[in-house]
């Protein structure tokens, strides 16, 4: 948490669907205090227009800056899960300080599985990671991933297609009624989701429905109440 004193307290349950159940969970008694020294330094270096093609069986990744900070660097790093990432190159900036460059990098290894790429931007007091790349020497296939399950006020998941276009996200309650349904644009790769409005729906088992170019995924998510 970046809240500063916030309270954490644990429930436990056999499954995630008994977090919802009052009567088949357990509330600890005690609290836990996190204080946070919160600078809410912001990195001065802005990262945009992340993207990657495959040429002649290597993955290549493009990216633009705009107001680089003097000895910026942006860190390239690879995973085959999309979770656990390794380190490939380090690219230092190279644009005057307050303006921006486009840079490009070539995976030196032939790409023979899926892969994903990502920038993390790199300054004397901080760092951030830019969203992922998705290239794959095969099709990729449309699928929705890290789910974030359970979930309170806020759901968040990747979205994963094989090309840009448009997906339509629906939530929808036990009985099949609507509680949400919106149109999420996707870039071909990994496109994060987060939806941070719902706070008052009401515990329980929900459906999180995602349509992209006719085929559907369904995952079944949990709200718990704080």
């Amino acid at each position: 948490s970046t809240t500063h004193r916030a309270q954490f307290r644990l429930r436990v349950a056999s499954s995630p669907v008994n977090l919802a159940d009052v009567n088949c969970s357990f509330r600890a008694t005690r609290t836990i205090q996190v204080l946070v020294n919160n600078c809410l330094y912001v990195l001065k270096t802005k990262l945009s227009n992340i993207s990657g093609k495959m040429v002649n069986s290597f993955g290549n990744i493009y990216w633009s800056s705009t107001n680089e900070e003097k000895g910026v660097q942006f860190v390239l790093e690879k995973s085959t899960d999309g979770t656990h990432f390794k380190e490939l190159a380090t690219v230092q900036g190279n644009a005057a300080e307050g303006f921006g460059s486009n840079y490009h990098f070539t995976d030196p290894n032939v790409l023979n599985v899926p892969a994903y790429y990502r920038v993390v931007t790199k300054e004397h007091n901080g760092s951030s990671n830019s969203r992922l790349v998705l290239l794959s020497p095969v099709s990729v296939q449309f699928d929705v991933r890290n789910v974030l399950n359970p979930f309170d006020a806020r759901i968040s998941f990747d979205v994963v297609a094989p090309a840009d276009g448009t997906a339509r996200v629906t939530i929808l309650d036990n009985y099949g009624r609507v509680i949400k349904s919106f149109n999420q644009a996707v870039t071909g790769g990994v496109t994060p989701v987060k939806l941070t409005d719902h706070g008052a729906i009401a515990g329980g088992v929900y459906a999180l429905k995602v349509e992209y170019a006719g085929v559907s995924v369904i995952k079944r998510i949990v709200k718990v109440n704080n």
